[in-house]
């Protein structure tokens, strides 16, 4: 990664600007997820309903604990499984723009060290970033930014180019802890 594109990429994401970028499972358009302006430009690209909350990835357990504060001793063990990417729905995320929470007031989060590129993206921004699939709402998500549409990448500000990433070619699983305390699977 040469340090004059990781640095465009930063101002572009302080700048409410919108990107490209890998993620540990598909590519994704990105942004900071504490900018609402950026948030909502997600939305507008996307064609997605604003009923549907966003994703939001970050570096790792340190950076999710100060929005979030302590987790359960399952939370951690499910952020951190190995054998596959895990988002888990959260309460009390505090900070993140008012967009990406759902409405009963929840956002889904996944740590992204699976990927060096886009935790070191992460940790150089010093923010959690929006992930969602590269794709409009309903179609495929993109493993390789060959499959990512033209009129995404000509709304985009900018695309974070690394050189040796591979998809896994599956979305995340992602797991909600219901108001009983059981741990529920809303998609595998």
């Amino acid at each position: 990664m040469h340090r004059d594109h990781m640095e465009h990429i930063l101002r572009i994401l302080s700048s409410s600007g919108l990107i490209l970028y890998p993620t540990d499972t598909v590519w994704g358009i990105g942004c900071d997820a504490t900018d609402e302006a950026a948030v909502r430009k997600v939305y507008r690209i996307k064609k997605r309903d604003r009923s549907k909350s966003l994703l939001v990835l970050f570096s790792g357990m340190q950076m999710l604990k100060a929005y979030l504060g302590e987790l359960s001793p399952d939370a951690e063990k499910y952020l951190t499984d190995d054998r596959r990417p895990t988002s888990v729905v959260f309460y009390g995320v505090k900070g993140l723009a008012p967009d990406v929470y759902a409405a009963d007031g929840s956002v889904a989060v996944r740590l992204a060290y699976r990927n060096p590129h886009t935790t070191a993206l992460i940790d150089a921004y010093g923010k959690p970033l929006v992930s969602t699939s590269a794709n409009i709402s309903g179609e495929p998500a993109a493993l390789q930014l060959e499959e990512i549409s033209e009129m995404i990448k000509n709304r985009i500000d900018g695309i974070y180019h690394v050189n040796d990433y591979t998809a896994t070619n599956k979305p995340s699983r992602i797991l909600r802890q219901n108001r009983n305390g059981e741990w529920e699977v809303l998609r595998e």
